[in-house]
């Protein structure tokens, strides 16, 4: 005891080797708790394992460069020698005394109780960091448009890490790096408006969306109904319904059919996207297990390629959980159809969809905006068949609600930011989602080129036909969905 007494002084003679015991301290209490309790946390394990080993280690660095920059400063004069001894020879008296040993080993368990708060509180901080609430508060303005749309999404109950980061320690640490770019582009408001999209440096589909979904599962058809609206009095409803043929591995007859086909895991798509949204997309290579078996040529001169990407899920599902309505008519129908729009109150459908064609309105207040604006739109076009103040207000709140949930000036996210791959429609005279591929247009050295049929990935049941119209069978799905 006596020993230990008269060297331990020797550890604080230096503000170095002083900061080396503590540092030292700290990160040994914290992985030796750590051991006892166990850890499963992937950011926690990430801070124990990576980060602390490094602060034990570089304590331990500090205890020599102090002792010896103590030495160097006795050997200078003996004024440094009389105080380590002076000290020495005083913790010697102090821990002869019962009293003192007895509060040195209450402050020591004292430290260690705050080691183990400590650790406790950092669990929690870290496993903060993994929640949704996290990533999509803590710079509000950046995300609130991602964010809020993932709360409406079908993933609003998957955290975001397990599609943006996924398993594994070196995406963990990738992510977290760039993390720290992102937040220093918040401080320092150098960030993109709007967030770019798609996101090139995510994971393949197999890593993320297939630790759930099971891609090749033989789905088989599924009918689809689409609503859309006439702009008269009644806003009258038309359904397009079609049969989409899903398909998947079809095991009975061992092979991939329908939309799905794409999935099958002996199968590659390697395609030229020639822009950073893809687009546009240049030539395709269709290749069995590594071999190429197809290659089909964009039309007209080469363009510069942007990325060379094999397909997966996401070249087609882009929008799987932040999700907008894209369009004023998609929004207001789909409102229609929900009923969060009454479509009894007149003209109600091409009136919205014309107040909802200004993007440039604020946030805030835009309820009692629109509701001025659809009263005096009533005024000026309707005014014989203006509703009662009472359900100007309620169809105003429902117009607000369906502007708020796609239009965010500040990060300039508006109609169309944000488009979806799924289906085929063309949008600014560009043709999207399927149509980017099968355009007729990408042609085999035999000829053949990417089909536009219609029938190979649905069946059309009815297109534009009145509710009441449908066949009953239709009808009674319709009626029931």
């Amino acid at each position: 005891m006596s020993k230990f007494s008269s060297w331990m002084p020797r550890l604080w003679s230096h503000w170095l080797s002083l900061v080396g015991v503590i540092l030292t301290s700290i990160a040994g209490l914290s992985l030796f708790i750590s051991f006892i309790i166990g850890v499963d946390n992937v950011y926690a394990s990430a801070f124990l394992w990576l980060i602390m080993p490094g602060v034990f280690l570089f304590g331990l660095a500090l205890i020599p460069i102090g002792l010896w920059r103590s030495r160097v400063r006795k050997r200078k004069g003996g004024a440094a020698s009389e105080e380590v001894e002076s000290v020495s020879r005083a913790v010697r008296e102090l821990l002869a005394r019962p009293l003192v040993r007895r509060r040195l080993l209450l402050v020591l368990g004292a430290t260690l109780a705050n080691v183990v708060i400590l650790a406790a509180a950092g669990q929690a901080a870290i496993s903060f960091m993994d929640t949704p609430k996290f990533c999509g508060t803590v710079c509000h303005e950046v995300m609130q448009p991602e964010y809020d749309a993932y709360l409406r999404s079908p993933h609003a109950r998957v955290p975001c890490v397990d599609c943006h980061i996924g398993p594994g320690a070196s995406f963990f640490v990738k992510s977290k790096l760039d993390g720290l770019r992102q937040v220093w582009g918040v401080i320092t408001d150098d960030f993109s408006r709007p967030i770019p999209s798609p996101i090139h440096d995510l994971r393949p589909a197999r890593d993320t969306c297939e630790e759930c979904h099971w891609p090749a599962r033989f789905t088989g058809n599924r009918v689809k109904f689409i609503t859309h609206h006439e702009d008269d009095a009644e806003s009258s409803p038309k359904v397009t319904t079609v049969m989409l043929k899903i398909g998947g591995e079809d095991r009975l007859h061992n092979r991939h059919t329908g939309i799905h086909w794409h999935v099958d895991p002996d199968i590659q798509v390697v395609y030229e996207a020639l822009d950073d949204h893809r687009d546009s997309v240049g030539d395709i290579m269709v290749m069995r297990d590594g071999v190429p078996i197809s290659v089909y040529k964009a039309p007209g001169e080469p363009k510069p390629v942007v990325e060379l990407r094999t397909m997966d899920c996401v070249d087609c599902h882009n929008r799987p959980t932040h999700i907008y309505d894209e369009t004023p008519e998609r929004a207001v129908d789909a409102a229609l159809v929900s009923g969060e729009l009454d479509r009894s109150v007149p003209w109600i459908r091409s009136l919205a969809v014309a107040l909802l064609q200004r993007t440039d309105r604020a946030r805030e207040g835009v309820e009692a905006a629109f509701e001025e604006d659809l009263a005096a739109a009533y005024d000026a076009e309707h005014a014989d068949e203006k509703p009662a103040p009472e359900v100007i207000k309620r169809s105003a709140a429902a117009i607000a609600a369906l502007y708020l949930r796609n239009i965010y000036p500040k990060m300039k996210v508006q109609w169309d930011t944000y488009r979806s791959q799924l289906g085929h429609r063309e949008i600014d005279g560009k043709e999207l989602g399927c149509f980017r591929c099968h355009d007729e247009s990408h042609t085999r050295q035999d000829g053949q080129t990417l089909s536009q049929d219609c029938d190979l990935c649905h069946e059309l049941l009815s297109e534009d036909e009145a509710p009441e119209d449908l066949s009953p069978a239709l009808k009674s799905a319709y009626l029931g969905r």
